[in-house]
């Protein structure tokens, strides 16, 4: 049986608007329909292996850089940086 899912895309390019969230395990009343766009980029990505613990790390580290970047907009890049490097090393 297909997975159905759902989403709270109030635009919905697959139809008129979903409102639903996705749960596991939960059985929702309004299937969001189809987006052709991101379910080839999904394709896609299942394609790739597995980010490797170097690939991983860069990703973290830029994550949590710009997170603190958005709590403090005024902290540079550099700065943040910096905050980032003597807490992880």
């Amino acid at each position: 049986m297909p997975i159905q899912r759902y989403c709270t895309v109030t635009d919905c390019p697959g139809g008129d608007g979903c409102t639903n969230i996705m749960e596991i395990g939960m059985k929702l009343s309004k299937p969001c329909k189809t987006h052709p766009e991101l379910d080839a980029l999904l394709a896609e990505v299942k394609k790739r292996p597995p980010m490797t613990m170097a690939e991983r790390e860069v990703q973290q580290r830029s994550w949590v850089i710009g997170e603190m970047m958005i709590e403090h907009p005024e902290m540079s890049r550099a700065d943040a940086e910096a905050i980032y490097d003597s807490i992880t090393k």
